[in-house]
């Protein structure tokens, strides 16, 4: 698909705009199991970030995993750092971000969750629901009656996706959004609106009403959408197609025999579309896996994520392949875990090749000076005669 967005820079230094911050738990019942949590903070101005792990206080150094920072298309970043740790009962987790846009670190916190913790949870939301909206209600009532002014951002985005061209299913959305959430959406395939969050029902249901509307935009995926691709067909606009680069990145130097954590990244492809797996000695791995949230780059094009959870062993090979349709051919990169043998020899090749070399550059002297083409060097004269 694509969607057309008309963006202008800054003019003038912006303020620093505060990260949000969370923590993503890639297994539902970690306890005393090897877990991997992610901690990601988004939408932040400047790009300089400082996030750390912290077990209950101590800063964690041993298993953590950190990605690069990348830019938003609003011109903001997004960073993610991941920890891979066993979390034992009253065991506390927090991650601590520092950012120039405010005095004191963010800081959240998650804890194990137990069977017994998750019924409470369940409750403690249910009530906090109910609480919530009566809160809601009562400050909305006292806003209104105060008059007040405040500001908030509305966006309208209308999209045009399109599989194998205008020969394919075309699908034309129009979607609305207040304060960075969608709350309601009209889909052609559907042919009406629908809504996104309860705050898009009320609006869903008028708009849904206006059967001039409702016929006006169903028109829309030829109107506009086939109409457009024409147009942009014969430019660089449509059927762009970018090659994701594929590195792999183990969080321990010497991870054979023992839990070790693998992240694969698959950086600056376009469009998003993309398929990573893992493999060990040529079989597609599904335990011990987990994904990160696909980003969107500055300059349009995206990166992804996945992490293995695993304990190498002698001779095993690993492998990350990914799929994306501006290769005909997968595009796989491996990593083999390094044993302490390989490390020395990889020392002593690089010993020997030094010595080497010193006794071929000795003897090339000798050679040289021997066939007498050195030139000696003048007697140096005297500074006062």
């Amino acid at each position: 698909w694509f969607s057309c967005t008309s963006e202008i820079p800054p003019f003038f230094p912006s303020p620093p705009v505060q990260p949000t911050v969370k923590i993503s738990p890639t297994k539902a019942e970690p306890l005393s199991h090897h877990t991997l949590l992610i901690c990601t903070a988004a939408g932040y101005y400047p790009s300089e970030i400082k996030i750390k792990w912290l077990k209950n206080g101590q800063e964690q150094t041993e298993g953590v995993g950190y990605s690069d920072a990348l830019q938003n298309g609003d011109w903001t970043f997004q960073n993610q750092v991941m920890l891979e740790t066993v979390p034992e009962r009253g065991d506390v987790y927090a991650c601590q971000v520092e950012h120039s846009s405010r005095e004191e670190p963010i800081t959240v916190q998650w804890e194990p969750e137990t069977s017994d913790s998750a019924k409470s949870k369940v409750w403690t939301g249910v009530v906090g629901a109910v609480l919530g909206l009566v809160f809601v209600a009562v400050g909305l009532f006292l806003y209104l009656k105060s008059g007040k002014s405040a500001r908030f951002l509305h966006q309208g985005k209308l999209e045009c996706r399109f599989a194998n061209g205008t020969r394919g299913q075309v699908r034309y959305l129009q979607r609305y959004i207040y304060d960075r959430q969608e709350f309601a959406r009209f889909d052609s395939r559907r042919g009406t609106y629908e809504a996104v969050t309860e705050l898009g029902r009320p609006d869903a249901a008028y708009l849904n009403s206006q059967k001039e509307v409702l016929d006006y935009l169903r028109g829309e995926v030829d109107r506009l959408c086939r109409h457009n691709y024409a147009v942009l067909e014969p430019g660089p606009a449509i059927g762009r197609k970018v090659q994701p680069t594929v590195k792999i990145s183990p969080t321990k130097a010497e991870p054979l025999s023992h839990h070790s954590l693998l992240i694969c990244t698959a950086a600056g492809y376009y469009p998003s579309e993309i398929k990573i797996k893992w493999l060990k000695n040529g079989q597609e791995q599904t335990e011990g896996v987990g994904y990160s949230e696909e980003l969107q780059n500055g300059d349009w094009t995206f990166q992804n994520q996945v992490m293995l959870e695993t304990v190498p062993e002698r001779g095993d090979i690993y492998a990350c392949q990914v799929e994306h349709s501006s290769r005909e051919e997968p595009i796989t990169v491996q990593w083999e875990p390094q044993t302490s043998d390989s490390a020395k020899s990889k020392v002593w090749t690089g010993v020997v090749g030094a010595v080497l070399g010193l006794v071929f550059v000795a003897v090339g002297l000798a050679l040289y000076l021997k066939s007498g083409k050195a030139t000696p060097l003048p007697p140096a004269t005297a500074l006062i005669s």
